[in-house]
């Protein structure tokens, strides 16, 4: 990210007036906000979820808590993992199906399993010899491609 910080800082001065809560802080619409950090170099949509993530649940700006069934989950390789495993995704999934499961199982706040997901992926569900008899999900995890 050290890398990227200079583009960033170029960006941020030309379009934003040199501070960066300008992203945010001249419009409520998510999928805009998103596509503002994704302008920034470094950042992707992974990143760009999980700004807008923060921005809303810790913050409440974008309209707070009225937008939580809005924010999608950030499809990292620990999510895509867990849900892959879980049978909630086929094999090859598209980024798409991975925040339309997220949408299936969380309506209310999809974004709520990324944590979840993450620390399952990290604990138990390892590329290699994972430790599926320990992980919260074993009694119902079809364990696909395990």
């Amino acid at each position: 990210m050290a890398n990227h910080l200079k583009g960033c800082a170029k960006i941020i001065n030309s379009k934003y007036d040199g501070d960066p809560r300008n992203i945010w802080n001249s419009t409520n619409d998510l999928t805009e906000v998103r596509n503002r950090f994704e302008e920034l170099p470094g950042f992707g949509r992974a990143l760009s979820r999980m700004s807008v993530l923060i921005l809303v649940r810790n913050y409440g700006k974008l309209g707070g808590k009225n937008t939580l069934s809005q924010l999608d989950v950030k499809p990292d390789a620990l999510l895509k993992r867990v849900f892959r495993r879980a049978g909630l995704v086929r094999n090859n999934a598209r980024f798409d199906e991975y925040l339309q499961a997220a949408r299936k199982l969380a309506p209310k706040f999809p974004a709520e399993l990324d944590a979840p997901a993450w620390d399952i992926g990290g604990r138990y569900c390892k590329p290699k010899n994972p430790l599926c008899d320990c992980c919260p999900l074993n009694e119902h995890c079809p364990k696909v491609g395990v």
